[in-house]
């Protein structure tokens, strides 16, 4: 899954490149990930959608 969503944010050509063989079962696995984690990010409270170091810092920097 994670392969998936790393070269599928990634131009075709550049996938051809790097040798990714790709196809349209892996693009839909990978529009139905984007689509889930858009779903999630929505309900999600705030500090969860970011890791830990960028939260704290954007906190400290509205304080």
């Amino acid at each position: 899954m994670a392969r998936t969503l790393v070269y599928g944010a990634f131009p075709p050509e550049l996938r051809d490149m790097w040798g990714v063989r790709w196809s349209r079962a892996r693009e839909s696995e990978y529009r139905a990930a984007l689509r889930s984690l858009r779903a999630a990010t929505g309900v999600l409270p705030e500090r969860h959608r970011m890791i830990p170091y960028a939260y704290e810092a954007l906190r400290r920097a509205a304080a």
